[in-house]
Parts: structure tokens; C-alpha cells; sequence
């Protein structure tokens, strides 16, 4: 049977099946998508979508699918074949190890021109579908698709990119219905009983458990795992540092966050722990988490560790015995289910720790407040305590200040590096998805268009953005995607915070604590010496630039805490929607890591 819509057509009745009328897509025009661009253009027009255009295919894609997460829908990104595809690589391999859910649909060429192999990131996608004049039943791969989006496969149990290659001649061909020629199924999971048994059998009535969870947990299960802690006191819930955002502790004291620079009170309850079922940690083990939690624990606990996909960095303890590649969403539904039936009363509890745990935080950003550059008898405080400033003075203007927790409809967010590795050990928020943290996978400068994909969903208020001197002179496009949200919110303020050394100083820190010197050509000072970011940042936000425009050089603390408070609640002027720009401009005020004693 032939059908009576074309493949644009298709694809375009999909996506508003699946995400609604009045959806985002998201994209960066081009060759090989050109004939499907009068059905996308029309369901514009007729209100059933609306299109963002983005700076480029890898800022598209993060706005994609960061919108998306907060709506609970799968991101749309279309982009050409060749060099649209290749631009996108960049944010598909980082989606893909964040397990954000998006579908990228893009074209590929019939001929030599622009051609690539449209199965080239594979590597680096849940799935690829391809389709051609000859395929039988596309309206089915597109069905996978969105599943495989937010489900995964068997292979690989948690949401990713998904690509939908289509051959650029064809958009606006029918194509063939056979009812005996089937895509897509439903994933099959497997029992998971003896993974139980194991589990439980390590466990005795006066164990003590730590769950130590990741990113790749959905925010669903771990409020389940963190309602299972209530009940079960000798259960403790570990939260590693990229997944900080995803759940309030102050409502379970039995919760508590790791890192990343080690918060001590929660860490050292792995000393006395006698089991930790380790869950979805996944990429972090390479990352700025603890490599393998193994070495705190005592010589007799146990660990097990329960995983989305085998992968190619894994804890030094992992062993086929005691590792488990599983659908995790299922794990921990049939976990929780087997606790409630089978596991014993428990007679070892953990000590009630969220104050001490706070306790560190305030000590933490204290310490941060007034450090000074580590040169001799410097009198120049670090852009870690030009960024403590600032959330201290957020801090202060919540309701209790007894803990640092933030708690409006704003959204966090910092950078890749340094900056944000210090920042967000101090940024804690009350509600999940208010905060956006990345690790060392997120190419630098992406929380610039994955902050502009949230805000698209019209969910926050406000918005508070850091962001380096090294990542914002890489990718100052991004920045036009976030002026762009200004169009359809303009009563959106953005406190944009630029940490500007001129010389990215940060990567010579690293360098020199790996090799014991670092070079001019590393810390950029003569490539970055001539180059004024502010000045790049004001022609970039344009006339969305509030008049509040503040530069501080040294960090003038007191004007920077009153510029702060005017923002945060709306006096003197500090109302109308847009920009207020930050920078702190010091040559020697690179930020440096800290124990709190």
C-alpha cells in the first residue's frame, strides 16, 4: 500500500504526535533538507510547531535536547548532510554521555557533493536509521525513533541521540505500508532475579547501605530510591556531582551529595558502610568523581556496580562478578519492590547528617570568599571568590539562610572548567532541573545554548550563567542563541557572569600541577592580550544590554554584593528584561582548589 502523505510530511505529523502542537524543533538550515522545508514551514505557520534557528548545528542540538528534558519530550534538531552533520558531532557525542533525548534528522546527498556515510556517528548515537526510495514502513523507524530517544536499546538502556538519515531527493515521495515488514518492537527486559539474589544475600540485618547513584538515574527513580531511605535507615543515598541538581536534600536526611572536591562529611560514611550498590554512574568514572569509591570502603564491605551499557573506562574493582549491565529504570523498580518483601528490619541505622553536611557547604564558601591569589603577599582575591561573592549575597536573600540552598525559578548554570568545577561546589539548588552543572564530556562553552533551550520553555524566570574567559572567546555564537530567547521571553533577566583573566590562566594551572611548569602558548597570554571580552560581549547582546553594566577589577566586594542584591530583587531599577553583565578582570587572579580543614 502507498501512503498518502510524503516522508516530510511524515516526519512532521511524528514529531507533533509525540511532542504536541505548539512544540519546539530546532535547526540550521541547509541543501540537504531543503524539499522537506515547505511542510516544516507550513506546520510553523499553522502554529503546530515552532522553529528556532540556531548559530550552528552543535548550539542547535544542545537546545534541543535540554529543552526537552524539562518538557519530558524528545529533542528535534535538522541539519544538512556533510558539513551540518559533521558541526552536529561535536554535541551528539556530548548528548550521548549526558543520555539526553533528541532525534536528529538530517539529509545526506546522492551524489559526491557534501556526500558523507550517513552511519559516520554511529559510534556515538543509541541508533541510526537510513531512509532511501526502497525503504518499506519509514513511519515505523520514526516510531522507533522516539522510543529508542528516550528508552535506549537493550545495548544501551538510557535516553540519546538518535539519528534519522534521508536521502535528499526523496522528502517528497510517498512511500510503502507492509504490514508484514516490521521496525519496531518493544524492548524485551530481562529477569532480573538472580541480580537480586545476589544483591540480597550480601546483605544482613545489621548491614549498612550506601546507593551511590549517577546521571543516567532518572529524576523519578530517585526520589523512589530517596523515599526508600526514609523508610530504611540503614540505607544511605550518595548523589555524585553531575547528577547534584536532580533532588532536594534537605527533605531526606538520609540523601546526601559527593563532591567535587570531596565533601568529607558524606564521603565518610563509605568507611562504615558494609555494601554499596553503585547505579548508573556510567562515564563519571574517568571524570571529576571519585575513580572507584572501592578504596574508601573498609576491606570487608561489598560493591556492587549496575550499569547502562558496558563501557570503556570502568572502575578498578569492577569484575564480571559483581557488575551488572541492566535497563536501569527496571533495576530500580524491581529492586525497591524486592526490599519491601524480602529485606530485614533494619537494627544500624546512619547518623542524621544534613546539618553537617550544610555545615561544610558554609565553610566551603566562606574559605572561597576572600582567597587570594596564590603569588607572594597578593593582595588580589581569585575569581572563585569573585563567583562566592555573588552567591552569597543570592544566598542571603532566601528566606533561611541557615542552609545554602537556593530556592526560586531561576536557573544555574556554569561553565566547563575550572570555574565551574569551584562554582558548583557551592551551588546548591532546591529543585531539580534548576541547576545545570557539566562535566569534562561537555564541549566548553555548550551551557550557553543549553540554558537558552531551557529557557525556551518558558519554566524560569531569571536566568544566572558563568562562564570563562577560555570558553566564552571559543564560542561567543553561542551567545546569540541566548540573545535570541529574548525575542519570544523579553522579560527574561540574564545575570551573565564573564570570569575574565585575558589569559586562561586556568589551563596553565592544570598544566602546571601535571608537569610542573606551564608555557605562554598554554595560558594564551599573548593570543588573548589584545582581545577585549567585554567589549566582544556588548556588540554580541546588542541592545538587550541592560545600562546596569558593571566591570570590576580586583573584585570591589561591596559594589559587587549591592549590584547583586538590586538584581535578585528587583530594586532600583534592575526590573526590564535582558542582560546585566558581570566581569572581574584580573592577570592574577586564577581561582585554585581548597579542602575546607
Amino acid at each position: 500500500m502507498i501512503s498518502d502523505e510524503t516522508i516530510a510530511q511524515l516526519i512532521v505529523r511524528k514529531i507533533i504526535d509525540y511532542n504536541g502542537v505548539g512544540s519546539y524543533v530546532f535547526g540550521v538550515c541547509g541543501a540537504e533538507w531543503y524539499l522537506a522545508g515547505k511542510d516544516l514551514s507550513n506546520a510553523v505557520n499553522n502554529k503546530s510547531l515552532k522553529y528556532i534557528h540556531a548559530v550552528n548545528e552543535a548550539s542547535s542540538i544542545y537546545m534541543a535536547s535540554y529543552w526537552a528534558e524539562v518538557e519530558n519530550k524528545v529533542g528535534i534538531h535538522f541539519c544538512t548532510g556533510g558539513p551540518g552533520l559533521m558541526t552536529s558531532a561535536l554535541a551528539i557525542g556530548s548528548i550521548y554521555n549526558e543520555a539526553k533525548p533528541c532525534i536528529i534528522f538530517t539529509g545526506v546527498a546522492i551524489n559526491n557533493f557534501q556526500y558523507v556515510d550517513p552511519f559516520i556517528l554511529k559510534s556515538i548515537t543509541r541508533k541510526t536509521f537510513y531512509i532511501e526510495k526502497n525503504t518499506v514502513n519509514p513511519q515505523l523507524m520514526i516510531d522507533e525513533a522516539f522510543d529508542v530517544a528516550r528508552n535506549g536499546t537493550s545495548s544501551f538502556t538510557s535516553p540519546g541521540p538518535v539519528i534519522v538519515t534521508v536521502d535528499n531527493g526523496i522528502w517528497n515521495n510517498f512511500y510503502t505500508i507492509a504490514d508484514h515488514k516490521l521496525f519496531h518492537s518493544p524492548t524485551v527486559y530481562d529477569d532480573y532475579s538472580l541480580i537480586l539474589n545476589k544483591i540480597r544475600n550480601s546483605i544482613h540485618d545489621n548491614s549498612k547501605i550506601i546507593i551511590r547513584v549517577g546521571e543516567r538515574v532518572s529524576q523519578k527513580n530517585l526520589l523512589l530510591l530517596a523515599e526508600l531511605t526514609a523508610k530504611k535507615c540503614n540505607f544511605f543515598l550518595s548523589i555524585i556531582f553531575s547528577a547534584k541538581d536532580r533532588i532536594n536534600t534537605l527533605k531526606y536526611p538520609h540523601v546526601g551529595i559527593e563532591g567535587p572536591l570531596g565533601n568529607e562529611v558524606v564521603n565518610s560514611n563509605y568507611s562504615s558502610a558494609d555494601v554499596v550498590v553503585e547505579i548508573g554512574v556510567g562515564v563519571e568514572y574517568s571524570m571529576i568523581e571519585f575513580q572507584d569509591v572501592a578504596s574508601l570502603l573498609s576491606k570487608d564491605a561489598v560493591i556492587w556496580y549496575i550499569q547502562t551499557e558496558n563501557l570503556p573506562v570502568v572502575p578498578t574493582s569492577s569484575n564480571e562478578n559483581n557488575t551488572f549491565v541492566v535497563h536501569i529504570s527496571n533495576f530500580i523498580e524491581q529492586w525497591i519492590e524486592d526490599i519491601s518483601e524480602n529485606y530485614p528490619i533494619p537494627s544500624n541505622c546512619w547518623n542524621i547528617n544534613v546539618t553537617k553536611e550544610h555545615s561544610y557547604d558554609m565553610k566551603l564558601l566562606n574559605k572561597y570568599l576572600f582567597q587570594k591569589s596564590e603569588k607572594e603577599n597578593s593582595n588580589i582575591l581569585t575569581t572563585a571568590a569573585f563567583y562566592a561573592q555573588i552567591l552569597a549575597e543570592i544566598y542571603a536573600c532566601q528566606e533561611d539562610t541557615s542552609v545554602l540552598c537556593i530556592n526560586d525559578d531561576k536557573i544555574y548554570s556554569t561553565d566547563i572548567g575550572l570555574v565551574s568545577f569551584i562554582g558548583e561546589s557551592i551551588l546548591n539548588h532546591i529543585d531539580g532541573n534548576y541547576t545545570l552543572n557539566f562535566c569534562e564530556y561537555s564541549p566548553i562553552g555548550s551551557s550557553v545554548s543549553a540554558v537558552a533551550g531551557r529557557l525556551y520553555t518558558g519554566k524560569y524566570s531569571d536566568a544566572v550563567v558563568l562562564i570563562g574567559d577560555g570558553g566564552f572567546l571559543n564560542v561567543t555564537n553561542y551567545l546569540i542563541d541566548l540573545n535570541n530567547v529574548l525575542d519570544t521571553y523579553p522579560d527574561i533577566r540574564i545575570l551573565f557572569i564573564l570570569a575574565n583573566d585575558h589569559s586562561y590562566t586556568n589551563v596553565a594551572k592544570g598544566e602546571e600541577h601535571a608537569f610542573g611548569s606551564s608555557t605562554d602558548i598554554t595560558s594564551t597570554q599573548s593570543l588573548q592580550k589584545n582581545i577585549s571580552l567585554n567589549d566582544i560581549a556588548m556588540t554580541l547582546m546588542g541592545n538587550n544590554l541592560i545600562s546596569h553594566f558593571c566591570l570590576f577589577d580586583c573584585l570591589e566586594t561591596f559594589s559587587l554584593r549591592e549590584y547583586v542584591n538590586s538584581w535578585y530583587t528587583r530594586q532600583n531599577n534592575f526590573n526590564k528584561g535582558g542582560f546585566y553583565f558581570v566581569s572581574y578582570t584580573t592577570t592574577t587572579g586564577t581561582p585554585y582548589i581548597e579542602h575546607v580543614e
